[in-house]
């Protein structure tokens, strides 16, 4: 009953006020960690409905509760591989809800944030090749492309999980990650900079096997990106030009194949878009 008036409520319609003691009522331990999944679902719905009737610059709730919330938010959105289940209805609305009233955004604003957006994205690329349906798919990608877009610092474990999914070819999981990267390229551009600037140093710093095992992975990762989200690549091509030009005999092949790899496919504008790396490797 609860649930099914606050569903009815609209953002801007509602005294606040009357929602304090409900609130408050919602985050108490006896329903935040029932064992009851019925009382979960419904619970996590009208968390949901609290903070959007809130909205998303004064949440009810302090640091510590919101940490709870979203650990429930997101214990509710792994189980969305279920279509069948009994509360598969309660489970979409909240992802629905989080995706249209933008509610997810909260988490930027809370101490733990980055460890909230690395459990979030793994779980999201987990769930991507269970079987889950396009509109929950949809939601999902919007999800992560406000978060990559409003987050000032995309913590480094959730680049990574972006990019490793970009290797996993004709998976759900590799489609939604290139759709975030193609909706957030300017953004991510960086962050693929950085991956293999810090990758290139690694494998300096050391003659192991394992980090030029790290090198070679992440020059297969700039010719699957070139393929799928070349803009990504923006800052990391001139990086390439200069991989040719180094006197470690590996990472100079590496570079020049990698961009004799990228210069050759079919569909390739980048001797076009680089004309002047394009001249100097065609002068190797």
């Amino acid at each position: 009953a609860l649930q099914a008036e606050l569903e009815e409520c609209e953002q801007n319609s509602v005294n606040l006020d009357s929602l304090a003691t409900v609130s408050k009522q919602l985050v108490s331990s006896e329903l935040l960690r029932s064992r009851d999944k019925r009382v979960r679902a419904v619970t996590a719905c009208c968390l949901a409905d609290i903070l959007k009737l809130y909205a998303v610059d004064i949440p009810p709730y302090n640091d510590s509760e919101m940490k709870t919330i979203f650990s429930l938010f997101i214990s509710q959105l792994k189980e969305l591989a279920d279509t069948t289940n009994e509360y598969y209805r309660e489970r979409f609305y909240l992802l629905e809800s989080l995706s249209m009233v933008q509610s997810i955004l909260i988490v930027k604003q809370l101490s733990n944030s980055a460890a909230i957006m690395t459990e979030l994205f793994r779980a999201i690329f987990s769930l991507a090749n269970s079987g889950i349906e396009n509109k929950v798919q949809v939601c999902l990608v919007d999800i992560m492309i406000q978060l990559v877009e409003e987050v000032k610092d995309i913590p480094r474990e959730v680049a990574e999980s972006i990019f490793e999914e970009l290797k996993q070819k004709a998976t759900v999981s590799h489609r939604m990650a290139v759709d975030l990267c193609k909706n957030t390229s300017e953004v991510l551009q960086r962050y693929v900079c950085q991956y293999f600037s810090d990758v290139l140093l690694e494998a300096k710093a050391s003659d192991s096997e394992e980090d030029y095992e790290h090198l070679n992975e992440a020059h297969e990762l700039i010719q699957e990106i070139h393929r799928t989200v070349p803009d990504l690549l923006l800052n990391v091509i001139p990086q390439l030009e200069e991989e040719t030009k180094v006197d470690e005999l590996h990472v100079r092949t590496l570079g020049t194949k990698t961009l004799g790899i990228m210069f050759s496919e079919r569909s390739s504008f980048t001797a076009d878009s680089y004309p002047q790396i394009w001249k100097s490797w065609l002068n190797r």
